[in-house]
């Protein structure tokens, strides 16, 4: 099972963003902030005015940071791992959200 189905996501919400369809009905408003958001800092480098007032209708200013720096993450890895050729295991990231899961 796809991490993203573990950890809460629907199959909706996998099939919208692969295809695109970042203001899909399967998100709520919460939802397609966090997106939209996320989507202008990583492909405008900045977020609109507008998508940074609406990120702030639901996000803290530490969360807001948070985000930022989560997409920076993960465009740094997918740069270095490309370039290096680094073959990637297979998601372990279900094993562990499935052990935090037993643990809370």
């Amino acid at each position: 099972m796809p991490i993203g189905l573990r950890c809460g996501n629907t199959q909706a919400q996998i099939d919208a963003l692969a295809a695109r369809r970042f203001d899909d009905p399967a998100f709520n408003a919460r939802e397609k902030a966090l997106v939209a958001f996320a989507k202008e800092v990583i492909e405008d480098v900045k977020a609109s005015e507008a998508s940074l007032a609406e990120a702030q209708k639901h996000f803290s200013p530490k969360e807001i940071v948070e985000i930022i720096l989560t997409c920076g993450f993960y465009m740094t890895m997918a740069r270095l791992t490309e370039t290096t050729r680094t073959d990637i295991d297979p998601p372990a990231g279900a094993r562990i959200v499935e052990s935090l899961n037993r643990q809370g």
